[in-house]
């Protein structure tokens, strides 16, 4: 999955919740589980996910609204990977600098 997103920049993986997160330059904004890639949402692109009907992901039975789960055409489009890679990380900057 990660050959789809390489567009984004230099991509690195660390494993985590027994699957493996990505980062672009340092900046944590999406991760796979299972056969699932999850990506980083906020108030800004959460919309866009809701509208697309795509499911959060849980843990521990609780609904995270900081992680959606990628669309089927992020998975077989680069193109669609890449735009949709781009508003994570996007997110992901957002919360990075608001923490700053």
């Amino acid at each position: 999955m990660s050959g789809l997103l390489a567009g984004l920049g230099r991509l690195h993986t660390r494993p985590m919740f027994g699957g493996h997160g990505f980062y672009c330059g340092g900046v944590f904004f999406a991760f796979v589980l299972g056969d699932a890639l999850y990506l980083k949402a906020d108030a800004q692109n959460r919309p866009r996910y809701l509208e697309a009907g795509l499911e959060p992901f849980v843990w521990n039975k609780r609904p995270s609204l900081n992680y959606y789960r990628a669309p089927a055409d992020a998975l077989e489009s680069p193109d669609a990977a890449l735009q949709w890679g781009r508003e994570a990380l996007g997110a992901a900057l957002r919360a990075r600098k608001k923490k700053s």
